[in-house]
């Protein structure tokens, strides 16, 4: 070829140099023959053209004329380094002259009475001595010295003039600091001529303003980081010091010629008292200054005081109030030795912040960490009053900036944090402008600093794949259908796993759930039992480094969680191998190894409690010491004739695919073998395919599960999935009716037609005709989405209303439909399930009143609603996103008990009724359920079920039925069923 033959550089220079256009396209036809040829024809060329001879070589310099004026104005004025070094050393200088001033009237005290070295004799002296005033007693040493500094400033002066000459010399030479070196330097420099002027009286103290110019110039210096507050701070601070100083120099010097015999004299010290006195304004009259001069130039000097202090103090209290609009920063030196992470969003409500705080600074080793708060709007005035928190005002740094700007960024000092949080703001019109903010916001600090973790929540699930970039990524719409259907499922799941991801106190909190409820109904204090387990928390730990697990290496998995609970108390759900992914119970026949990690459900981390061995005298000797438990032994056997387990196929006869909607890793669920027509969906509109026009002609045999929406996205398929789960039987799965107020795109119709027995239709949850048409007398559930447009009423909390009022009205109608209601703001739960009557208490005790102070941020979570699943709301889940900082794992944890996420070998979320159990207590149901069904339950669902009334007066009896949430061990293999039609 002739490019590998030339050269990439000999290549280069012939297609520069050849001016033959004929030449060069031959050149490029005779690429592809062979090296010889090749050859030849760069001979040829080189025959024609001596100076594409690669010997033959010349070199090229490229400069730009500057003149000498440029050159000189770069090294003096735009160089860093030299003008950094001139303004210093100049500024020295100046400030030294100033001290030589004084040094030398401190030496000679004595003013000169006559003209000095003249001929004439003193006589008599008369005061004023104005002759004085001309004269000075000056050592050689003090006059060198000040020599020097003047030939430098006038030296500097000349460069100045000569950088900034633009045509008129005389603007130029009458500017503020070319005067003052007119004073101070030129009569130095003119007594060189003559020794007489030697002694000849120069005001050097002027130079302290000199000096003042060369400190401002530093100040505004590009590469010196200094805030405009700190600029003008400074500037303020020099004028009054200039200025104090020369007027302390200035009466010192006119009343040295004063006869003051009898007072006290006018020396440096008492100067300096007397212009502290007279600024401030207290004046005490002790000492005063005698001569017209003095009075004028005190005069002068108190008139320039008037002048510009109160407009530098304006305009330094105008830069104060800008900066507290822009909050406070972060010091280089502090994010070296801090630990601090950064909260950035759109907007930061009270509500955000006071549960970010609460929820962050609930774990110990965080104590010392710093907040930064980055924010783009201004400085509220009720974020201001929280952070005037005590506990919080020292640990918290709210920054108005954007994450797109560096600067703003560097403010916040971004790549020193240990993780970066980023919210959307979900009270907000268009959810998608949001989360394209929030994906810029993402990109941006990934950019600036790429080794800082980020914890980032978007709204909409077709942004999630535009962040993976981040560590750990929450979809508000994919959690919120996931945990909606998971109600559906297993009554309650949203309580469940908002208490798992908040940090609470347990029974410290149970007296504020017990204001919602009639002290008539509380015969079994239930509630405390509810306040006291809330305490439990996952946790995770190495087998290896375990106090409870430790010895249980070898063991299976059930064993483990068996003699775990029995032995410590403790809940084992899951466990992750050295080299795979976390599993939900995996089942008897996963062997634990010492390296695995272990996670499970307990009051406290391990590493804060303290084992010790308590002999109980009345405790029957065991058979067999080495043993575990005698218990355990039948156990163990049951556990060796287990069935081995099978892995889910992709099988026709399992009907096994995955979703088309991607997720973190799409769940494996029911769908149809082809996709339905668009036109069948409809549940109310009839087809040529289908003529039916109501959910009571499709006569369904389970129990409908009716969706509420506002607007139709792809993100409820989220809401379809958990509920078409593999696990679930194909004869069990129940109908879904989405009814939405807004027709629906293509995109989500072609979504949900792949899905089984799943239909929408165009109504109004107020419209009564509209509910019962789609189903809700065949209904078992009906699950309510908070509406976008709702969510911007005037008064924020009135957001709510509408949902709470159609759940009232539909629950009075349909008294055993159970409705599930997202709701905006966590507190109008307490509106939904509570009716208040006449008799109703007017007055709450005064223990409620203080325990309804104590905890008033935990006081959502101990609602009735809340509690019994029927309301849920988004933002109790924003704490997933904290928690993800401390436990890695929670967010893998959460998305695989609701089916978001699967991984091979992992167990199932199912619900069972436990009428027929026997056990009394959890731990011996946790038993039961391990031996009989290898099933690990992580809660009880306590219901009362209500009989119909039996006579005019409603005479209500209770009944208690226990329901238990278990882990179901992975799925074995399954009869053949019939394809899903």
């Amino acid at each position: 070829m002739l490019s590998q033959s030339l050269g990439n550089n000999q290549l280069n220079q012939l297609i520069i140099k050849l001016g033959n256009v004929d030449l060069f396209t031959t050149a490029l036809q005779k690429d592809n023959s062979d090296l010889a040829e090749a050859r030849y024809l760069l001979h040829g060329l080189k025959y024609h053209y001596p100076e594409l001879d690669p010997n033959n070589k010349v070199r090229i310099q490229f400069y730009t004329h500057v003149s000498a004026k440029e050159k000189l104005d770069y090294i003096w004025n735009r160089n860093f380094k030299t003008a950094f070094f001139v303004r210093a050393t100049l500024l020295l200088l100046k400030l030294l002259s100033c001290v030589v001033y004084v040094a030398n009237f401190v030496e000679f005290e004595t003013p000169i009475t006559h003209c000095y070295k003249c001929n004439d004799s003193p006589g008599n002296v008369t005061y004023p001595t104005y002759s004085a005033l001309l004269w000075v007693e000056r050592s050689l040493f003090f006059y060198v010295v000040e020599v020097c500094v003047a030939a430098l400033s006038i030296g500097d002066t000349i460069v100045l003039i000569i950088c900034e000459f633009r045509g008129n010399i005389v603007e130029q030479i009458l500017s503020y600091r070319v005067f003052l070196e007119l004073i101070v330097s030129v009569p130095f420099i003119a007594s060189l001529c003559h020794p007489l002027f030697r002694y000849l009286y120069v005001p050097s103290f002027l130079n302290c303003w000199l000096a003042k110019v060369f400190i401002s110039k530093i100040l505004y210096m590009e590469p010196i980081a200094f805030s405009s507050m700190q600029r003008l701070l400074m500037k303020l601070t020099t004028f009054i010091t200039c200025l104090a100083f020369t007027c302390m120099c200035g009466i010192h010097y006119l009343e040295r010629i004063q006869d003051r015999t009898g007072e006290e004299e006018f020396s440096f010290f008492n100067s300096f008292w007397f212009v502290i006195v007279t600024f401030s304004t207290v004046g005490y009259g002790d000492m005063t200054p005698i001569g017209w001069i003095s009075k004028l130039f005190v005069i002068f000097t108190i008139g320039l005081a008037l002048i510009f202090i109160p407009v530098q103090l304006e305009a330094l209290s105008f830069a104060w109030g800008e900066k507290q609009k822009l909050g406070g920063s972060y010091g280089h030196r502090r994010a070296e030795k801090e630990c601090h992470v950064v909260l950035c969003t759109s907007n930061i409500t009270e509500d955000i912040l006071n549960e970010f705080m609460n929820e962050f600074y609930a774990y110990p080793k965080l104590q010392n960490y710093y907040v930064i708060l980055l924010c783009p709007l201004e400085f509220d005035g009720k974020i201001n009053a929280m952070l005037e928190n005590p506990s919080w005002s020292q640990r918290v740094i709210y920054i108005q900036g954007s994450a797109l700007k560096v600067s703003d960024l560097i403010r916040a000092k971004v790549h020193y944090a240990e993780c970066c949080f980023i919210f959307s703001s979900r009270n907000v019109k268009d959810r998608r402008r949001e989360d394209e903010a929030t994906i810029l916001r993402t990109w941006a600090i990934k950019d600036f600093a790429s080794h800082v973790p980020l914890y980032v929540q978007v709204l909409q699930p077709e942004h999630k794949q535009l962040v993976m970039s981040a560590n750990y990524v929450i979809c508000e719409d994919e959690l919120k259908y996931a945990i909606l259907a998971s109600n559906c499922v297993c009554p309650a799941m949203s309580t469940y796993i908002s208490l798992l991801v908040h940090t609470l106190q347990g029974s410290k909190s149970g007296t504020v759930y017990a204001l919602d409820e009639n002290p008539a109904e509380n015969n079994d204090q239930w509630e405390l039992q509810y306040a006291r387990s809330t305490a439990q928390e996952i946790y995770d730990k190495t087998v290896e480094k375990s106090k409870f697990f430790k010895e249980y290496v070898g063991f299976s998995f059930m064993e483990a969680a068996f003699l775990a609970h029995r032995k410590y108390g403790c809940m084992t759900i899951g466990i992750k191998p050295t080299e795979g992914q976390l599993m939900l119970n995996p089942g008897p026949h996963h062997i634990i190894k010492a390296t695995d990690t272990i996670y499970y459900f307990y009051t406290t981390s391990e590493d804060e409690t303290e084992i010790s061995v308590v002999k109980n005298e009345n405790e029957a000797p065991k058979d067999d010491p080495e043993s575990n438990n005698n218990r355990g032994s039948q156990f163990f056997s049951k556990l060796q004739q287990a069935i081995p387990l099978q892995q889910s196929r992709n099988s026709f006869s399992d009907v096994v695919m995955t979703t088309p909607y991607p997720s973190f890793q799409a769940p494996i669920c029911y769908l149809l073998p082809e996709n339905r027509k668009i036109c069948c969906l409809n549940l109310f509109k009839p087809c040529e395919h289908d003529q039916r026009t109501c959910a009571a002609e499709y006569n369904f045999k389970n129990p409908l599960t009716i969706l509420c929406v506002e607007v139709p996205s792809v993100a409820i398929c989220n809401f379809i999935v958990p509920l078409r789960h593999h696990c679930r039987e194909r004869y069990a799965l129940t109908p879904i009716i989405i009814m939405t107020e807004n027709n629906p795109d293509v995109n989500f119709l072609a979504a949900i037609s792949y899905y089984p027995l799943v239909y929408y239709c165009i109504g109004r949850l107020e419209d009564l005709n509209d509910v019962i048409r789609a189903g809700v007398t065949q209904a078992e559930t009906l699950v309510i989405v908070d509406k976008e447009s709702s969510k911007f009423a005037e008064e924020s909390y009135m957001a709510d209303s509408g949902s709470v009022v159609n759940v009232y009205f539909l629950s009075r109608m349909f008294p055993d439909l159970e409705i599930i209601t997202e709701l905006t703001y966590p507190a109008n739960m307490r509106f939904l399930g509570v009716h208040y009557t006449q008799n109703a208490p007017k007055e709450l005790s005064f223990s409620q009143k203080k325990a309804l102070e104590a905890t008033p941020q935990d006081q959502d979570l101990f609602r009735r609603a809340f509690v019994s699943g029927s309301a849920i709301s988004t933002s109790m889940l924003d704490t997933l996103l904290y928690q993800s900082y401390v436990k890695p794992y929670i967010i893998s944890v959460i998305y695989l008990l609701i089916g978001l996420k699967q991984h091979q070998g992992s167990g199932t979320l199912i619900f069972r009724t436990m009428a027929d159990s026997n056990a009394k207590t959890f731990t011996e149901l946790y038993q039961e359920m391990i031996e009989k069904y290898y099933e690990i339950p992580i809660g009880i669902y306590r219901s009362i079920a209500l009989d119909p009334p039996r006579r005019r007066k409603r005479r209500w009896s209770f009944k208690p039925v226990k329901e238990v949430v278990v882990l179901d061990q992975p799925p074995r293999r399954r009869r053949r069923f019939g394809t899903l039609g």
